[in-house]
């Protein structure tokens, strides 16, 4: 699942490292700390964003936290950090192009900010240098890493005071660092190779999902397909890639809105496949009426989130760790009663909800970035990604294990269920032998049914004709597509005959018969002890979709087959051995 965008973390949560009034400054050279480190400045929220470069200077800034980690602005807010930085060694400032190789710059272990804007104090004057984010158009960025990266050109032997705006990012806090430009572009450009493999995994097995899973139950890769969609459209988005392929500027506000619609979506289809994979439909009422319960209450709160993601987010969190507990415990049940897939579904709803929390938690709590040496130092340093990563691949892997374990059951089940019913079949040839007339033989039996009063009855409890017609039924008792056309084949007549005769006999219609007969078979099966599951039943007596049967024949018989297995189960002395 997309992991759901939260609201902004209260102001001041660190204590200060300086006293106000100082401004904090970086040294512009590797030391034994490591090549990046935390960037040290003052800051200063702006409530309605209306302060300006003109009238930042007289603002009364605060010393920053000592972890490096500042509180991040909300809607309509800006955070101005300022800082001084000075350079005691060599280098070479911004190249006439723009470019940033062997330049010191400031960046951030954030992704998302609507407008990043770099100032430089000249006097009494705060002159703007340098602008970035995404709503900032394309053209008028100098370069488009995905991380924000800015440079500074400060000097050898000089030291200048910098100012830094930022607005619209949908994390709690915000992360600068200062370090060596060309090492941000390459941590940028290995977080885009991490997403890229995380994107490219997530599409091959939804490719995968549609092409072989789908004959499982139709509605299941139709929900595994949107949950695949869902877990693309998080990082496509908010990775950058998005906005790099077209040049978007959508706003922080459109994305969070987007993120929780998503991360809803991925909740909602999340419980719809672990449901049809756990077979619940099948099952208790009060399983099914429980997951309907859950599906409906992750739309509401996603729709309460999207309507307003700073407020109104916290259900929608909730959703994501409760319905997976909720399916964790079904998936216990489910592999008590012994079905097969219900292991790797466990181990898959387990590394779902750890890596969530773990993501959560990061996110909520980000890890200072005291000293690094290399664009690996700071990937490593973003326990959120990897928890992420962690969640959802977990996640698929173990759930393409559990599906391929359901097919390989189904594929069993439907050659036990053929089994069964050529077995049947044989049983049925053996005592309707009598039954296999001839065309001849069928006119024979319609000339006597109309000297026969019509109540009369054959020891099977049908008229002689409709029985005739349930032995042909019984003798195709495998076969999913046999209908009333089949029927009438069989017995040398138009389906309107057989619809009409069928009607004056026994008030049946030549579905309804079908199913009747089918029912009694399943029944029968049930009774004798001669399947082991609910699925070999309904397969061996026709029937094509599981959950269709176990309707009918609830239907039918006021009870479910799976109860009827158990009472069978639990009967002493069974009918497969009593003779029968």
């Amino acid at each position: 699942m997309a992991l759901p965008v939260p609201r902004a973390v209260a102001e001041g949560a660190a204590p200060a490292c300086a006293e106000s009034g100082r401004t904090a400054i970086n040294l512009l050279s590797p030391s034994s700390e490591g090549r990046v480190r935390s960037l040290a400045a003052d800051f200063f929220r702006n409530p309605d964003g209306s302060v300006g470069a003109a009238g930042i200077a007289a603002q009364d800034f605060r010393p920053g936290p000592c972890d490096g980690i500042f509180p991040a602005p909300e809607p309509g807010e800006a955070l101005w950090l300022r800082f001084t930085a000075a350079r005691p060694g060599q280098g070479g400032g911004i190249s006439a192009n723009g470019a940033l190789q062997g330049t010191w710059a400031v960046a951030f272990a954030e992704t998302i900010f609507d407008e990043v804007t770099l100032y430089e104090q000249r006097g009494a004057a705060v002159v703007p240098l340098l602008r970035k984010g995404r709503t900032v158009p394309p053209d008028q960025r100098l370069g488009v890493p995905v991380k924000t990266v800015l440079a500074l050109d400060v000097a050898p032997g000089q030291e200048k005071t910098y100012y830094l705006r930022l607005s619209g990012t949908f994390n709690p806090s915000v992360t600068p660092l200062v370090g060596p430009a060309d090492l941000f572009l390459t941590w940028s450009a290995l977080s885009m190779a991490m997403s890229a493999v995380f994107l490219g995994f997530v599409t091959a097995i939804a490719l995968i999902s549609v092409i072989l899973f789908r004959h499982i139950d139709p509605r299941f890769f139709k929900y595994y397909l949107l949950y695949m969609f869902c877990q693309f459209g998080y990082p496509f988005f908010f990775d950058g890639w998005f906005s790099q392929i077209v040049g978007s500027t959508l706003p922080v506000t459109v994305l969070m809105r987007a993120a929780d619609f998503w991360a809803a979506l991925a909740v909602f289809a999340n419980i719809q496949y672990c449901r049809i994979l756990l077979e619940v439909d099948a099952d208790t009422r009060w399983r099914r009426g429980l997951l309907s319960a859950l599906s409906a209450a992750t739309l509401a709160a996603g729709a309460l989130a999207v309507f307003d993601p700073w407020h109104w987010a916290e259900p929608l969190h909730l959703a994501y760790f409760c319905c997976p507990i909720v399916l964790l415990g079904i998936c216990l049940l489910k592999l008590r009663e012994g079905l097969p897939q219900a292991k790797p579904i466990l181990g898959s709803l387990l590394s779902l909800t750890l890596g969530l929390f773990a993501a959560f938690y990061f996110f909520y709590n980000p890890i200072s970035i005291a000293a690094a040496e290399s664009a690996f130092d700071l990937v490593l340093a973003q326990p959120t990604d990897w928890a992420f990563y962690f969640a959802i691949l977990g996640e698929v892997a173990f759930m393409a294990l559990a599906i391929s374990i359901m097919m390989k059951s189904i594929r069993v089940q439907r050659q036990a269920a053929l089994r069964d019913a050529a077995a049947a079949r044989r049983t049925v040839d053996a005592h309707a032998a009598a039954l296999q007339a001839s065309g001849e033989r069928i006119e024979a039996l319609e000339a006597s049914l109309r000297d026969q009063k019509q109540d009369q009855r054959t020891p099977l409890g049908w008229p002689p004709f409709t029985e005739a017609a349930g032995e042909k039924v019984r003798e195709n008792m495998s076969e999913e597509v046999f209908g009333s056309r089949q029927l009438a084949t069989l017995l040398g007549m138009s389906e309107k005959t057989l619809g009409r005769r069928l009607k004056e006999d026994c008030g049946l219609s030549p579905a309804a018969l079908i199913r009747a007969v089918r029912l009694d078979h399943a029944r029968d099966l049930i009774r004798r002890g001669r399947a082991a599951t609910v699925a070999q039943v309904a397969y061996a007596s026709g029937f094509a979709s599981v959950g269709h049967f176990a309707k009918l024949y609830r239907q039918h018989f006021g009870e479910s087959p799976s109860d009827a297995l158990k009472a069978a189960k639990a009967s002493p002395q069974p009918l497969a051995q009593t003779g029968e």
